[in-house]
C-alpha cells in the first residue's frame, strides 16, 4: 500500500487520474498461462476484505489534499454498494471519485 500511496501523491501533483481495479484474481490457470502467456483471460472474481484498507488509503491521501481523480471498480457485483458508499466519503469540488458502474 505504501507504493500505491506514493504513486497516487505523484498523480495528484501532475493532475493525472488513477483507476483501481478491485477483487480480480489474475492468471488462475497455470498450465494455460505457461502455454499462452499471462493476462489472456484466465481471471476470476475474487472475494477479499478490502474496505478498511481502501478507506485508509483514500483518507491518508485526502488529509493533505493529495488524492488524485480516482475511478474505483470491481468485477464482483456484490461489492458495488461498498464502493458506492466509499466514494461518497471523498467527494470535493476538484476531485470526483467514480465507480465504473456510473460511467
Amino acid at each position: 500500500m505504501i507504493l500505491l500511496f506514493e504513486l497516487d501523491r505523484g498523480y495528484k501533483k501532475y493532475n493525472l487520474g488513477i483507476q483501481i481495479h478491485i477483487e480480480a484474481m489474475r492468471n488462475n490457470n497455470t498450465r494455460m498461462c505457461n502455454k499462452l502467456g499471462t493476462d489472456i483471460g484466465m481471471d476470476s472474481i475474487g472475494d477479499y476484505n478490502y474496505a478498511r484498507e481502501l478507506s485508509t488509503l483514500l483518507n491518508e491521501l485526502g488529509k493533505n489534499n493529495e488524492l488524485p481523480k480516482t475511478i474505483l471498480y470491481c468485477i464482483n457485483l456484490k461489492e458495488n454498494e461498498v464502493l458506492a458508499s466509499m466514494i461518497g466519503n471523498f467527494q470535493s469540488d476538484e476531485r470526483y471519485l467514480k465507480n465504473a458502474i456510473w460511467i
